[in-house]
Formats: structure tokens, sequence, C-alpha cells
């Protein structure tokens, strides 16, 4: 019985080769998918700007560009470059507006309804609500105090009138 944890020992202590499992899951790393072909044409941009890529690469820019020159304008009121700033801010946010609501709608239109025409319904007045936008925002930079002038109108304290 003396023996049993001698032989124990030299058993667990004993060199063994290295088992290497024969089936191996190897990473291969091919070529990415491509995204399908979209036609370029202006139904395409207009109504299903979010399904091309064109679009979606449109959409990352516009998002870059908000993130500098929001805060860009804040930061430089009454200065030579407050106009060009707004007039570009004034193009930029109605399309950033346009391309992120036609994703909205190709994401969630279905969960209201399958029906074909309530989705184009949508995309029609987003086209309208951009529009819309757009001249908004140009009227108020051509004939009124322009954005980054409104933002600050916010903050500024009201004046009082004496009579």
């Amino acid at each position: 019985l003396d023996c049993a944890p001698r032989m124990l020992a030299a058993r667990l202590l004993r060199h063994r080769p290295l088992v290497v499992p024969t089936v191996v899951r190897a990473f291969r790393a091919g070529k990415p998918a491509r995204a399908a072909e979209y036609p370029k044409d202006l139904n395409t941009l207009l109504f299903k700007s979010d399904h091309s890529p064109q679009g979606i690469q449109l959409y990352h820019k516009l998002n870059f560009a908000l993130i500098g020159l929001g805060p860009l304008a804040l930061v430089l009121p009454q200065s030579p470059l407050t106009l060009p700033l707004d007039l570009v801010l004034g193009v930029i946010i109605p399309l950033h507006s346009h391309i992120g609501g036609n994703d909205i709608i190709s994401d969630y239109a279905h969960k209201v309804t399958k029906a074909p025409w309530f989705e184009q319904a949508l995309r029609r007045f987003t086209v309208g609500m951009t529009v819309v936008t757009l001249l908004g925002l140009l009227k108020l930079n051509l004939q009124g105090p322009g954005i980054t002038e409104s933002i600050y109108s916010v903050w500024r304290p009201k004046s009082k009138k004496l009579e």
C-alpha cells in the first residue's frame, strides 16, 4: 500500500507528448461582401437615400461636418465667418435630416403597416419636410439674423423697455 502514492505521483509527473486536436476551426478572412448595386437615379437619391452606399457615405460625412461646424459656429459669434457657416449649416442640417428620416422610415414603417403606399407616403412627406426646412433656414440666414444668432438669442437676457 506504500507504493500506491508513489506510483500515482510517477504517473502524474510522467512526460506526455502534447496532444493537438485534429479538428481546428480556422479563421479565414475572405473578401468583404459587396453592396448590391443600386441605381444612381433621382428617385433613389430622393426617396431611398438610405439604401444606396453613396447616400450612407454622404450621411456619415454630414455627421462629421455637423460635429465640427456646429460648435465652431457657436464659438465664432459676430465674425466674418458667421454668414458662410450659417449658409453651410443651412444646407447640411436638412440633408442630414432627410437621409436620417429615410433611414428611420426603412427601419420602422413596416412595423406600423406592411402596405407599400404607407412607406411611399412617408418618404414623400420627408422630401417635403426637407424642402421646407431648407427654404426656411435659407430665409433665416439671408433675411433674418441667421442660425447662429438665433441660437444665441435663446440665452441672451430679454431687454426691459422703460416707458
